[in-house]
């Protein structure tokens, strides 16, 4: 795997995950475009909402920190895999108990995208040192 495919790569995934940053800004409006929510004042909701906006988006800037600093990627794709797996666990029970309505299945499949990505990127890598 070529070093400019995996830095892109980590790029420009990690710029789309930290755009989930916007949640902490505007929980109201992200919530209503990723999950058709409406969720009106409701004071725990927003709270959860903005955190996990936070911490998202905290993900997306190591992961381009990642790009450039290749000492740090096998730690930080280890914590991506870990977040996006579980995004694509909770999203995929959710629309198989019928929670959630089809507008998930960008982020559904987009976190799947990633994990493979990752996990080729972190392979990759390990081969490499290896041979």
């Amino acid at each position: 795997m070529s070093p400019a495919f995996v830095e892109n790569t980590l790029l420009m995934t990690g710029a789309i995950t930290a755009s989930v940053g916007v949640m902490a800004l505007a929980p109201r409006f992200a919530l209503k475009i990723s999950f058709g929510l409406n969720v009106g004042d409701n004071a725990v909701t927003l709270f959860l909402a903005r955190l996990c906006g936070i911490l998202v988006f905290g993900v997306g800037i190591l992961l381009v920190l990642s790009a450039w600093r290749p000492e740090s990627r096998d730690l930080i794709l280890g914590l991506a895999v870990w977040e996006k797996s579980l995004v694509v666990l909770m999203l995929g029970l959710g629309l198989a108990r019928r929670r959630f309505g089809r507008q998930v299945l960008p982020t559904l499949i987009f976190d799947a995208t990633c994990v493979g990505l990752y996990l080729a990127i972190f392979a990759a890598g390990h081969v490499a040192l290896v041979a």
